[in-house]
């Protein structure tokens, strides 16, 4: 898991993301957002499920789903991108304090597009 924090000034909506890599299994990307979609469900009972679309990644048809949850007593916007290379998934999580995804989600969509397939 890769870590991409924002500096000091902006640490009261403490924007951050985090990148994963994960076998899809076979699946197809809408089954493994999906499958994902559920497994946070399944296992955080204070999770609450958003929106979900697609995105256009380097010319990759990528999925993004939103959520909020609750981390160390502190509500968080969430939101998922799913990038799907060569069986793999790359997971790019991004999030912020409840109340300013509005202000971060053009970034978000910006780091999760400027993913490069090399």
């Amino acid at each position: 898991m890769r870590f991409i924090l924002a500096p000091d000034s902006l640490d009261n909506e403490k924007p951050r993301v985090n990148i994963l890599i994960a076998a899809m299994e076979g699946k197809e990307i809408d089954d493994f957002t999906t499958t994902n979609m559920n497994y946070l469900k399944a296992n955080m009972p204070e999770i609450a499920l958003q929106d979900r679309g697609s995105i256009n990644v380097s010319a990759i048809n990528a999925r993004w789903f939103t959520y909020t949850k609750e981390q160390n007593g502190v509500l968080r916007d969430m939101i998922n991108y799913i990038i799907p290379v060569r069986e793999f998934a790359y997971m790019i999580t991004c999030g912020t304090n409840k109340g300013s995804m509005i202000k971060y989600r053009a970034i978000f969509d910006q780091i999760a597009q400027s993913f490069k397939d090399h």
